[in-house]
């Protein structure tokens, strides 16, 4: 249960200054609502000291209050940057001076759109006695570690202890972040009672095959959990912030305490973890200039043949990374008419067979080798494309791919597991005539889990008839279609629609997706307008 009682209590002192209270703020609305923010506006109300404003969860039974000190001479907006998205809100204005309080006014209800960012990592820890895509590292009292709660959730409490407690929740392989695009790091915690606040760290050096204590490795704080809620409670964060989007990174959460008696040992609760979302390395630069000549571009590029190599260019309008042989030797730098061109990645994680690249591609003109782009991995970068193993993972059919247009292929499954793993994308051509080279091009490139069978399912974030689909899709082999049948006789093809319903009663939403075998699965909501 959930019981919650707020009292709040004010001393006002008569003032000949004012004979009377305010009159009720007029005009009082709420503006320019986004996923993160409210903006609330009205009218000043005259002879007014200050303001209190309050505001009430659909859920909730009794407001709350936001801020009692906004001054009487307040005339603009002001955001409630503290609101989570797909949710619905009231507000409620009173206005004070020293004679009294206004009667109370009240927006209608608010909306918060739904944030339908795809979601690319998550762990609800809804499997008993799993830490799921967590390792829980202990290095102080054991029975005082982490422990996966029956409620579905995961709570640190070194309280009752006889010593020090030192515990990590380490992420059991790093987040690919360089293969990602707008990313939020989104999780829900609640700290109760006194004592070290746990701290949420990055770290793109840590390796759990040689160090038994994370502590070895380098970690950057981004979160210190000093919070005082009383319910588990959203936090986001920007990762791209702190300059680490050109490497991968493990993501930590770590608690201590310096005994178990009261105040030396907060009890703090972890659930629904969540990476949102891009997934796609876009290749942007300068047009026509070299790659390799971009030092903001953490791809390497190695030019063993011609003059020609990776550079920027634009076809049917999308940039990506391109290259093409013709019209190279003759009078070139290197005078060298065949093109050998690398253009190797930033390391990557994999799981093995679970691990694909999925990556946009663009072809012209014939070609005289059969397969001019290969796409390679190895678990063993020695720094030179030469002297390295790699394993052809390169898309089945991809010569065959449409001319002068993006397609989005899916590799072969990756043949080896690891964190430091490194893809390259080989061109090559015998010639520099018509008819010899064919002019690639790549882009967007995604590092794809298939881990597991295709599974969907989705939620709906409801405002009268208008209805928001948000979707959740793991599993089987991406790239995925969805079809949506919203029980009304309306269709759609799109990932994530909004319906609205022009008529009452219940309907039954249905969506189906396959996934590039062809595996189908379904998932069915009601909702009632």
């Amino acid at each position: 249960s959930d019981i919650r009682l707020q009292v709040q209590l004010e001393a006002l002192t008569k003032s000949p200054d004012f004979d009377v209270a305010p009159a009720v703020p007029m005009n009082f609305v709420g503006a320019n609502t986004t996923t993160t923010s409210v903006t609330l506006m009205w009218d000043q109300a005259m002879d007014t000291t200050h303001y209190v404003l309050e505001r009430k969860l659909s859920t909730d039974v009794a407001f709350i209050v936001l801020k009692d000190d906004i001054p009487g001479s307040f005339d603009g907006w002001l955001d409630d940057d503290e609101v989570e998205d797909g949710e619905e809100y009231t507000y409620r204005l009173t206005a004070v001076n020293l004679a009294g309080r206004s009667d109370c006014v009240e927006t209608a209800p608010i909306t918060t759109p739904a944030d339908v960012t795809p979601i690319l990592l998550s762990e609800t820890f809804s499997v008993p006695d799993s830490f799921g895509i967590f390792t829980n590292v202990n290095l102080g009292i054991p029975e005082r570690g982490f422990t996966h709660e029956e409620a579905g959730f995961v709570r640190g409490n070194g309280f009752g202890a006889d010593g020090i407690t030192e515990d990590w929740l380490i992420t059991t392989t790093p987040l690919n972040l360089p293969y990602f695009t707008e990313y939020l790091l989104k999780v829900d915690t609640r700290v109760e009672f006194g004592g070290p606040a746990p701290e949420w760290r990055l770290s793109t050096d840590y390796d759990p095959s040689s160090m038994a204590n994370p502590e070895n490795a380098t970690w950057t704080t981004f979160f210190t959990d000093t919070s005082d809620d009383s319910v588990l409670t959203t936090r986001s964060f920007d990762l791209a912030e702190l300059g680490l989007g050109s490497m991968r990174a493990f993501v930590a959460c770590y608690y201590s305490s310096t005994g178990g008696s009261g105040g030396q040992s907060v009890r703090y609760s972890i659930d629904n973890f969540a990476l949102q979302g891009f997934c796609g390395f876009d290749f942007e630069g300068v047009e026509n200039t070299n790659i390799a000549e971009d030092g903001s571009n953490p791809w390497t590029v190695v030019n063993l043949g011609s003059a020609f190599g990776w550079q920027y260019d634009t076809y049917a309008d999308n940039q990506g990374a391109f290259n093409n042989n013709f019209g190279s030797g003759a009078g070139g730098e290197n005078n060298v008419e065949a093109a050998d061109d690398w253009l190797i990645s930033v390391p990557f994680a994999g799981a093995g067979s679970n691990t694909i690249v999925e990556f946009l591609y663009y072809q012209r003109f014939g070609d005289t080798i059969d397969t001019p782009l290969r796409l390679l991995v190895t678990d063993s970068f020695t720094g030179d494309v030469m002297t390295t193993t790699w394993t052809d993972i390169t898309p089945d059919g991809l010569n065959d791919s449409p001319d002068d247009e993006w397609t989005l292929v899916s590799s072969q499954t990756i043949p080896m597991e690891g964190n430091d793993l490194v893809m390259a994308f080989h061109y090559t051509a015998s010639g520099i005539g018509g008819g010899t080279t064919k002019r690639i091009g790549v882009d967007s490139i995604c590092v794809a889990d298939k881990s597991g069978p295709l599974a969907a399912s989705f939620t709906v974030s409801q405002t009268g008839g208008m209805v928001a689909m948000i979707p959740s899709i793991t599993g089987g082999v991406p790239p995925y279609s969805s079809s949506w049948n919203f029980g009304d006789s309306t269709t759609s093809t799109e990932s994530a629609p909004s319906k609205e319903y022009t008529n009452t009663g219940s309907f039954t939403i249905e969506l189906t997706v396959t996934d590039s075998e062809g595996t189908q699965v379904t998932s069915v909501e009601s909702v009632t307008v």
